[in-house]
């Protein structure tokens, strides 16, 4: 059998290296405030901790939503716990009760997620 050349391997060792290199560079921003829009057209601030290790605080507003009796929209919503951000730069806040808040960075200019409230926590809130 005739040996194989060598620039064959080292493609080969490339293509490997490509297929388990990280697909893109997430990354955020410390004491950065992100503001945007949802789907609905409400805005979302996230502000983040000057470490950037945390979400300092986050806010909603005229996030359409249901309750007992019937739908409703809530003018705003967040909270100021701070939420850890993992090493993929994702956070998750869930509350007991199922309410959750999560998402992830996708750049330094780049943040996508979703919430919803459970409708346990909806159930305990005043009508509008």
């Amino acid at each position: 059998m005739r040996p194989r050349p060598a620039w064959l391997l080292v493609l080969a060792a490339l293509g490997i290296a490509a297929l388990t290199a990280p697909a893109a560079h997430a990354t955020h921003v410390a004491a950065a405030t992100y503001s945007g829009t949802h789907a609905e057209g409400g805005s979302v601030t996230l502000t983040l901790t000057p470490s950037g290790t945390q979400i300092d605080s986050y806010s909603l507003t005229n996030l359409p939503g249901t309750h007992p009796s019937g739908t409703c929209t809530f003018t705003s919503a967040g909270s100021t716990l701070n939420i850890p951000i993992d090493g993929a730069h994702s956070f998750d806040r869930t509350s007991l009760n199922g309410s959750f808040f999560r998402g992830t960075f996708s750049g330094s200019q780049a943040v996508s997620g979703t919430c919803e409230r459970s409708p346990a926590e909806a159930a305990a809130t005043p009508a509008p």
